[in-house]
C-alpha cells in the first residue's frame, strides 16, 4: 500500500508543475519495487491507466497501455495522454474535466503478457488536472444585459460586464503619433499613387498584339510570336455532324482512359453491381420482335455474329426471354484456349450440368470425366423390359453396370 501512495504523490507533484501551461497531458513518474521492496532495476514492465468518470467504479472515459523499462534506479516516467503504446478506450483530448469527479485506476502486469490481474489502486483527481478546463474559462458577468450592449472589462471585479459605448466621429488629424503614411493612404485617390503604371488605352498599344486585317467576330489567338486575329469555327469539335448524326473519322476514342488503344476503348474500375457492366444496351420496345444485341462483322458483310437477348414479348422461334449467340457464317467456334481450359454448361442458378475438359473428355453430372463420354446419375436396370417397367420411355438412357443403354 505504501508503494501505491508514493506513485500517486509523484504523479500529482508533476502535474502541478505544469499547471500554468494548461497542458494536454499529465506527467507520471514512479519507482518500481518487487514484493520485498527491492528496486526493480532495468526491468520490463507493463502499466495500464484508466480515467474513470463519476466514481472509482464509474464509466471508463479513457484508457491507455504502456510497455516500459525501468532505469538502474527502478525509476520510470511518461506523460498520460501522450505517445501511449496503445489507447484502448476513448481519447485523452475528449475527457470532459469540467463536469463530474474523475478517478485514475492503475493496473500492473508483471508478466508483460497483457494480464491485468494486479491492481495498484484507484485515486481521485482533486484540483490540478482541472487546469485542463481553465483554458476555456471566460470571466463574463451577463447580469442586466440589454440589446446593443458590448462587453467591457471591469478591473475592479476582474470580469467582462455588459455596457454601452458611445463613439464620436474622429478626424485623422485628431489622432496622435500617427505613422507618416503617403498621401494616398488617407485620400484614397488613385492619382496620388507614386510610380503609376502606364495602362494602354487601346489594345493596339500592346507591343505583342497585331490587329492588322481583323474582321468582325474574330478573336485573338497566339501564333507563337504575337497575338493575331483568327476565326474560330463553330465546328471546332472533333465530331462532325451529318444531319441528325455525328461521326468521328480519325483517331481513337477513350472513355476512362486518355490513351485509347482501339477505336473505342472503355476502362472502368467500378466494383458496384451495375458499374461492373461497362457497356449496357437496352431496347424499350415491347412488340413481338423486340430484341437487343451486338452485331459483329469482318470483311464481307455476308456473314455476321449476333449476341442477342430476346424480349419476353418476342414470339418467334420460341426465343421469348432467351439469350442467343448466333453465327451467320460457316459456323461458330467455342474455344477454351488456355492449356487447361474447360468449357462448362450451367443452368438453374449457375449449377454445372455438363463440361468438356481440356483433354476432350465430356462429362454429364461430373466435373472430372475419366472417359470420352461419362454420364453420372443414370438409373440402373437389368434390361430393357425392367427399364420400361420402371417408368422409362422409349429413347431414354439407362445403364446396366457400366454399359450405357437406350430404351427401345
Amino acid at each position: 500500500m505504501n508503494k501505491i501512495k508514493s506513485i500517486i504523490a509523484i504523479m500529482l507533484l508533476s502535474v502541478s508543475a505544469m499547471f500554468a501551461q494548461v497542458p494536454d497531458a499529465i506527467n507520471f513518474q514512479a519507482i518500481a519495487r518487487d514484493a520485498g521492496g527491492e528496486v526493480m532495476s532495468n526491468t520490463d514492465i507493463m502499466i495500464r491507466l484508466t480515467v474513470l468518470d463519476g466514481s472509482a467504479t464509474g464509466t471508463e472515459a479513457y484508457q491507455e497501455l504502456r510497455a516500459l523499462t525501468t532505469n538502474e534506479y527502478g525509476s520510470f516516467s511518461f506523460q498520460i495522454g501522450r505517445d501511449a503504446d496503445y489507447v484502448t478506450v476513448g481519447a485523452f483530448a475528449d475527457i470532459i474535466w469540467q463536469t463530474g469527479n474523475k478517478f485514475l485506476k492503475l493496473d500492473y502486469d508483471p508478466t508483460n503478457q497483457f494480464n491485468w490481474d494486479l491492481t495498484l489502486g484507484t485515486i481521485e483527481f482533486v484540483t490540478v488536472p482541472f487546469a485542463f478546463s481553465a483554458g476555456s474559462v471566460a470571466y463574463i458577468d451577463m447580469t442586466g444585459v440589454a440589446d446593443g450592449d458590448v462587453l467591457i472589462y471591469n478591473s475592479t471585479t476582474e470580469k467582462f460586464e455588459p455596457g454601452q459605448m458611445t463613439v464620436s466621429s474622429v478626424d485623422w488629424s485628431d489622432i496622435q503619433n500617427v505613422p507618416n503614411f503617403s498621401t494616398v493612404a488617407t485620400s484614397g485617390d488613385y492619382d496620388d499613387l507614386l510610380n503609376l503604371p502606364t495602362i494602354p488605352n487601346l489594345i493596339t498599344d500592346l507591343s505583342d498584339v497585331n490587329t492588322t486585317g481583323a474582321t468582325n467576330g474574330q478573336v485573338l489567338s497566339y501564333n507563337g510570336t504575337n497575338w493575331a486575329p483568327s476565326t474560330v469555327s463553330s465546328g471546332s469539335s472533333l465530331w462532325t455532324q451529318n444531319g441528325d448524326d455525328i461521326y468521328f473519322s480519325s483517331g481513337y476514342v477513350g472513355i476512362g482512359t486518355n490513351e485509347p488503344i482501339s477505336p473505342l476503348n472503355i476502362v472502368s474500375t467500378s466494383s458496384a453491381n451495375q458499374g461492373r457492366y461497362i457497356l449496357q444496351l437496352h431496347n424499350n420496345s415491347t412488340d413481338s420482335y423486340s430484341a437487343t444485341g451486338i452485331s459483329i462483322t469482318s470483311g464481307s458483310t455476308e456473314g455476321r455474329t449476333l449476341l442477342t437477348h430476346f424480349a419476353p414479348s418476342y414470339n418467334a422461334y420460341g426465343f421469348s426471354d432467351f439469350s442467343a449467340l448466333q453465327g451467320f457464317g460457316a459456323g461458330v467456334v467455342l474455344t477454351a484456349a488456355a492449356p487447361d481450359g474447360v468449357i462448362r454448361f450451367l443452368t438453374n442458378q449457375h449449377t454445372e450440368k455438363m463440361r468438356i475438359n481440356s483433354n476432350g473428355n465430356v462429362g454429364i453430372g461430373t466435373t472430372d470425366p475419366t472417359s470420352k463420354f461419362q454420364v453420372v446419375g443414370l438409373p440402373e436396370y437389368a434390361d430393357n423390359a425392367v427399364a420400361l417397367a420402371g417408368g422409362l420411355t422409349v429413347g431414354a438412357f439407362y445403364r446396366t453396370g457400366d454399359v450405357l443403354k437406350i430404351v427401345h
